[in-house]
């Protein structure tokens, strides 16, 4: 897959910082009982950061890899009539840099949502994230955010 980001500093809101980061991942799924999953997610980002003096961007990109590890369990807990679900997700997931970079931890993210399926190709999941940042060895930057996303599923038929 394939992110452009544009970031904001926990340092300077002001100043956005554009990233190109292309990623592969791995997923391994396995159910339990009849309607609890577990989900094992490992994603490895190409990150190229545009440079920057934390005041204002400057000339070309710094590269670093990281690594991502999620676990996340999902179970439906409500059942309607024309094969539309509602379910709860909970996940965590922890990124590790590697390369040229201040420290190796990058983040923590939690996360609970409800998804409401719609039909086998459609639904839409919104719920609460937990984002912790590390600022400095010892200071934290910690975000609330309530994210929504609207899934679109390709048949392969």
């Amino acid at each position: 897959g394939f992110n452009f980001n544009l970031t904001n500093s926990p340092a300077n809101s002001s100043l956005i910082v554009p990233e190109l980061r292309p990623w592969q991942e791995a997923t391994l799924i396995k159910k339990f009982r009849k309607e609890l999953q577990f989900q094992f997610r490992y994603r490895l980002d190409e990150r190229f950061i545009h440079n920057n003096d934390k005041q204002v961007l400057t000339d070309g990109y710094h590269f670093n890899w990281r690594h991502r590890f999620r676990i996340q369990f999902s179970k439906p807990i409500a059942h309607f009539k024309n094969n539309r679900d509602l379910t709860l997700k909970l996940s965590d997931e922890v990124m590790i840099n590697a390369g040229d970079v201040p420290r190796p931890f990058d983040q923590n993210r939690l996360f609970a949502s409800l998804e409401i399926k719609f039909n086998n190709r459609w639904s839409f999941e919104t719920g609460y994230l937990n984002i912790i940042q590390p600022i400095t060895d010892d200071v934290f930057y910690e975000r609330h955010v309530i994210r929504s996303t609207l899934y679109h599923r390709l048949g392969y038929k």
